[in-house]
């Protein structure tokens, strides 16, 4: 992360011997108008592993409305499959990012 933008994507596998911690991009496109919260709910293996409420969107930005979670993990602890759900307070599902780390 360099200024607080991503640098570049890592793909769909990482190695858990150089993670420290993990950050969670997103970016959402929304009609103007619309102010609505949502969340990053972080999955290990399906099991949910916490829960980030975001700063709700305001959409209507050319640019979108992006925003970030942080996840740190211990290296023993993180591998397996990940998952991150992007979701509004409703429930709704709008993004899905998936990965995987291994040893």
């Amino acid at each position: 992360m360099s200024a607080g933008e991503p640098v570049d994507e890592l793909g769909t596998s990482l190695s858990a011997d150089d993670l420290r911690g993990i950050v969670a991009f997103t970016a959402v496109y929304a009609p103007a108008g619309l102010h609505q919260p949502i969340s990053h709910v972080w999955r290990r293996e399906g099991q949910v592993v916490s829960v980030v409420k975001l700063s709700p969107i305001h959409g209507g930005r050319r640019d979108g409305f992006r925003t970030f979670s942080r996840k740190s993990v211990v290296p023993a602890e993180a591998e397996g499959r990940w998952s991150v759900d992007v979701i509004t307070d409703s429930g709704q599902l709008i993004g899905r990012l998936r990965f995987r780390v291994d040893s």
